[in-house]
C-alpha cells in the first residue's frame, strides 16, 4: 500500500525525519525487523500531540503493509490513529487506514469506494493524501482489470511523488513506477512499461541498494515486461542475475534466496523448461519451509505458482497438495477465489466432476466480492462451470 498524508515534512523535527527515513529505508531494503522495531521506537516515543504524530503514524502503517504484518498489529496502529488530536488529520488517517485494510483484503470495490471518497475532501488536503488517493484508486481499478481507468490516477499520483522530498518519497515513486509499467504493458504499450521498470530499477538500486528488496521487485516487474515481449534470453539473464546476487549476499539458506528461486522457477515454467523449473522451486519451498520471517502471502504465491507447474507436468496430485497448502493460508476473498479456481481446474482434469463443480461454484461469488460483477477475473470460475 502507498503512503498516507503528512504536512510538510520539513516542519518536522529533524530527529523524527531521520528516524522515518530510516524506517522507510529499512523497509524498502527488505530488512523488515529492522524497519519494524525502529517504526515502533516512533509510536512509542512520540506523543498524539506532537506534530510529528502524523509522520509517525504513516511510517508504521508503511510499514506493517510492507512488511506482510498488517492483520497482526494493524489494530493498535488505529487505536493510535483514533487518539490523534488533529481532527482533520485524524479524518484523513482513517480514509488511509480503510484502503490499506482493503488492499490487504483484496476488496477492490471497497478499495476504488474509499479512494473517491477522498478524493472528494481533498481540499486544502497535503499533497501526499491526494497523492495517496490516487495511487488506492489506480491500484483497485488495476485489480478490477481496468488499466485504461487505472492509468489517470497512477501517473497523478506518480507526479505528485516525484515534487516531494525524503525516503519515503522516493519509495512510493518507484512503487508508482512499477504500477505505471504494469498498467501500460496491460494496454499493449510494452516499450513504455519496459522503460518505467527500467527507471523503477535504477532508482531502486540508488535508493535502497542493488540487491535491496525494492530493486528485486522492479527488476521482476522488467523480467515480466521482457517476456511479454518474447525477449526469454534477457528476461531469463535478468532473473539468473538476480538469484546469483541475492544468494551471494544473503546466503542459501534465505528467505530473500526462496523467493529468487521462485521467480527464475517461474519464468522457466514460462518458457516451457518444466524440469529447471521444477528444480528451482523445489529449492525455494525447502528455503521457505525453514523461514519464520515467511509471510502468509510469500507462502500461498510459492505454493499456488508450484502447484500450477506440477499441474502443467500432469502430477495432478501433488498439484492438490499444494493447492489446498496455499487455500488453508489464504484468509482474503481473491486468493481464495483464485486457489479454488485451480482446485477446481485440476479436479477436472482428473475427471472428479463434481468436486470440480463445487470449487467453482465457491470461487465464483468469492471472486465478484473481491473485484466487482463486472471483473474480467470472473471470467476463469465461469468458464470452469462452462465445461460442465
Amino acid at each position: 500500500m502507498l503512503a498516507l498524508l503528512a504536512p510538510d515534512l520539513y516542519a518536522q523535527p529533524a530527529a523524527v525525519l531521520a528516524a522515518a527515513d530510516a524506517a522507510e529505508h529499512a523497509s524498502g531494503a527488505g530488512d523488515f525487523d529492522s524497519a519494524l522495531h525502529l517504526s515502533a521506537d516512533l509510536i512509542a516515543n512520540s506523543s498524539n500531540t506532537q506534530a510529528a504524530r502524523v509522520l509517525v503514524l504513516q511510517v508504521r502503517s508503511d510499514v506493517l503493509v510492507d512488511s506482510g504484518e498488517w492483520s497482526r498489529q494493524s489494530a493498535a496502529l488505529h487505536e493510535a490513529i483514533a487518539a490523534l488530536a488533529d481532527t482533520q488529520a485524524h479524518a484523513r488517517l482513517e480514509l488511509c487506514f480503510a484502503a490499506a485494510d482493503a488492499v490487504n483484503a483484496s476488496r477492490y470495490p471497497a478499495l476504488l469506494d474509499i479512494a473517491r471518497s477522498g478524493l472528494e475532501k481533498k481540499s486544502g488536503a497535503p499533497a501526499e493524501f491526494t497523492a495517496q488517493m490516487h495511487a488506492a484508486a489506480a491500484k483497485a481499478l488495476v485489480g478490477q482489470g481496468k488499466p485504461d481507468a487505472a492509468h489517470e490516477d497512477a501517473l497523478t499520483s506518480l507526479e505528485a511523488w516525484h515534487r516531494e522530498r525524503g525516503v519515503r518519497a522516493r519509495r512510493y515513486e518507484i512503487a508508482m513506477s512499477l504500477l505505471l509499467a504494469q498498467i501500460e504493458l496491460q494496454q499493449g504499450h510494452a516499450d513504455s512499461a519496459l522503460q518505467r521498470a527500467g527507471t523503477a530499477a535504477s532508482s531502486a538500486a540508488e535508493v535502497f541498494g542493488a540487491t535491496s528488496l525494492t530493486r528485486t521487485r522492479a527488476d521482476d516487474q522488467r523480467a515480466l515486461v521482457l517476456e511479454a515481449m518474447d525477449r526469454f534470453a534477457e528476461a531469463r539473464e535478468l532473473r539468473e542475475a538476480t538469484l546469483k546476487a541475492t544468494r551471494a549476499h544473503y546466503g542459501d539458506k534465505h528467505l530473500r534466496t526462496a523467493l529468487a528461486e521462485g521467480l527464475l522457477g517461474a519464468h522457466l515454467q514460462r518458457t516451457g523448461n518444466y524440469t529447471p523449473a521444477r528444480d528451482h522451486y523445489a529449492i525455494a519451498e525447502s528455503i521457505m519451509r525453514g523461514a519464520a520471517d515467511a509471510s502468509v502471502r510469500d507462502r500461498i504465491v510459492l505454493a499456488n505458482n508450484y502447484a500450477n507447474l506440477l499441474q502443467e507436468m500432469g502430477d495432478e496430485a501433488a498439484a492438490l497438495d499444494r493447492y489446498r497448502s496455499a487455500l488453508e493460508l489464504a484468509d482474503d476473498d481473491r486468493t481464495r477465489a483464485v486457489v479454488l479456481t485451480n482446485i477446481g481446474n485440476t479436479e477436472f482434469r482428473l475427471q472428479r466432476y463434481e468436486p470440480a463443480i463445487a470449487d467453482f461454484n465457491q470461487a465464483l461469488p468469492l471472486r465478484e466480492a473481491a473485484e466487482g460483477k463486472d471483473s474480467p477475473g470472473l471470467s476463469f470460475a465461469l468458464e470452469g462451470l462452462g465445461w460442465f
